[in-house]
């Protein structure tokens, strides 16, 4: 096989190459296979692709998760914060998720449209659909003035035009389910997860972190705190910042007065990043009785800072990891709610009359720990 300059293919089939698609240009690597064959066919791919990167200024295997990296750290503290959390916000939970692994020379209108089905398919709301995909066409439009994507990445504008129009009136017009804070008591019991499903995706959840931790214990820890979330209502950040002084076992109360913030990066090793819980607010919440046990093994397994619920392999965006997760333990579980609903269970129960298989709460029962 004849190859430039910069590919060889050595005598015991390792492939090394210039990174940089010229001799001398970027990082001299090699990869080692089986047989020629293989070898051979690893270095054709390498030639295709310099010859479709003619022109641009990425390296092999560049993808959209470093290009949102590099987006980010080229634009920290130049654009308005509030502006920067919305961007990294879209990235972390939408388009990284989607496509994070597309190497940008594959970049097509494929790669926008495979971003707006995660969002149609998660019934996402039209303010978030719209942030997401103004997000890919401002991180593209910056790459593509940088020579990183390909020439008129998402095609025709005409064309990419009729597909998010087309994906934008699925979220205006398909299937809603309420699902919005603040509306709680919009929401009827017969609307949330029961506790059984609740179970199913806890063990769910247990059995992904378990296989990926390789720890069953380390598993069965982190199943905990979906069973946490239901039984207690609380927000996502609000769970993964749970600490020791906020539990009070004794009268089966939590005070709720901070928030992992999700726009700081936090791998567990530092101090863990807070900021006030939702609206500023601090309150006090009503434990029910059935999560006790788990609140009880939480206080034992916490680290040395008090943690409950800390990235369990350094994962360096943990609010990010944990959705993703969740989202992979749903598609498990078969379970159709999203992450928030375990607060809408918790909610709905505690209000709903107990000729229902409610707590009656609102009506001043209970008392204490809440029972079911």
């Amino acid at each position: 096989m004849i190859t430039p300059d910069w590919v060889s293919i050595q005598d015991d089939h390792r492939v090394v190459y210039w990174d940089g698609h010229a001799k001398g240009a970027g990082k001299r690597r090699f990869s080692r296979f089986k047989n020629a064959t293989d070898a051979e066919a690893f270095a054709s791919k390498l030639i295709k692709d310099a010859n479709r990167t003619a022109g641009m200024a990425v390296r092999h295997g560049t993808n959209w998760k470093d290009l949102c990296q590099h987006w980010v750290q080229h634009h920290d503290g130049l654009i308005p914060e509030g502006t920067m959390r919305r961007r990294v916000s879209c990235m972390n939970k939408w388009i990284i998720p989607a496509v994070g692994d597309v190497p940008l020379i594959d970049t097509t209108l494929a790669t926008l449209v495979t971003v707006g089905d995660m969002l149609v398919s998660n019934r996402s709301s039209r303010s978030n659909f719209n942030s997401t995909m103004q997000t890919m066409s401002v991180v593209a439009d910056w790459a593509d003035a940088r020579r990183a994507l390909p020439e008129s990445p998402f095609g025709a504008d005409n064309r990419r035009k009729r597909e998010v129009k087309r994906l934008l009136a699925m979220v205006q017009d398909g299937p809603k389910m309420v699902a919005e804070e603040g509306n709680e008591r919009d929401i009827q019991i017969d609307m949330v997860p029961t506790w059984d499903d609740v179970v199913r995706l806890s063990e769910k959840l247990a059995d992904r972190v378990g296989g990926i931790s390789k720890s069953r214990e380390v598993g069965d820890r982190y199943g905990r705190a979906v069973r946490i979330a239901a039984g207690t209502g609380l927000r996502l950040c609000e769970l993964l910042a749970l600490s020791v002084e906020q539990i009070d076992l004794a009268n089966g109360i939590l005070t709720i007065n901070r928030q992992l913030d999700r726009y700081t990066p936090w791998d567990g090793t530092e101090r863990m990043p807070t900021t006030p819980p939702k609206s500023g607010l601090s309150r006090k919440v009503v434990v029910w009785a059935k999560v006790r046990d788990d609140l009880v093994a939480a206080v034992a397994e916490a680290d040395e800072n008090g943690i409950h619920f800390p990235p369990y392999l350094q994962q360096n965006w943990w609010p990010y990891a944990w959705g993703r997760l969740m989202e992979n333990a749903r598609g498990d579980a078969e379970f159709p709610w999203h992450g928030h609903w375990l607060r809408h269970h918790y909610g709905s129960y505690s209000l709903a009359p107990r000729d229902v298989g409610g707590l009656g709460h609102a009506d001043g029962g209970g008392g204490g720990e809440l029972q079911l």
